[in-house]
Parts: C-alpha cells; structure tokens; sequence
C-alpha cells in the first residue's frame, strides 16, 4: 500500500489545505477505482508497452469559499511494461523482457463553481 514517506506527504497535504480559520468548512473525500488503459512508445531499439490495468485512488475536496474548493487527487496503477528490443545483427531475433511497475499521479489545484439564478441550468453541487 502506501509507505510511510507517502502517507507523511498526504498527511501534510491535508494539513496544509485546511485553512487555520475557525469557520466551518465542507471536506469531500471520495475514493474511485477504475481501468486505466496502457500505452506506449517507440524506442531506437525496439518499444515499450505499458499494459493496461486497475488503477484506484481518492479524491479530497476542502470547501474554502462558497463557490470554490481546493482539490487533491492521488491515484495508482500496478502495471507491467513490456520491452521488445530488435537484434541488430539478426532482425528476425527478438528479445523481450517484462518489468512490473507501479504509476502513482499526484494532482492539486482548485475547482471554481460559478453560482447562476436559475438552479434549473445547473447540475445539483454535493455540498
């Protein structure tokens, strides 16, 4: 799962985007799991596939305004990458090689909900 140094730097994260104000404040946590597809890339030897697979992961909003939140976004695939490297003596030869890895995004930014008269336009906001 997660190490130590992951689980600090999430922890700060959280601590940070808590503003020390006194006001109450809405915070969203929303874990997600889905299929993350694969890709790839070529190389002057050969290419790389990167296999497509379950990735998970949890989303944290801290409502700072009325009409805007901070947001936080980690999420991990376990993959394998697929190496194929083409012989350069012998083209018919081909070596390929799997390595098993782990993709982890960090993402933070902000979310700007802008408020209109007429509900009836909008989609409903979870807070």
């Amino acid at each position: 799962m997660l190490s130590g140094r992951q689980k600090s730097f999430l922890l700060g994260v959280f601590l940070v985007a808590i503003p020390g104000t006194v006001r109450a404040q809405a915070v969203e946590i929303v874990p997600f799991g889905g299929w993350q597809f694969g890709g790839g890339f070529g190389t002057q030897e050969g290419s790389v596939d990167i296999d497509a697979d379950v990735a998970y992961g949890v989303s944290v909003d801290v409502r700072i305004r009325e009409d805007g939140c901070l947001e936080f976004i980690y999420s991990r695939q376990d993959t394998s990458f697929e190496i194929t490297s083409d012989d350069p003596v012998d083209p018919f030869l081909v070596n390929k090689e799997t390595l098993d890895a782990s993709v982890e995004y960090y993402q933070g930014g902000g979310v700007f909900e802008f408020l209109v008269e007429n509900r009836a336009l909008c989609v409903p906001s979870s807070f």
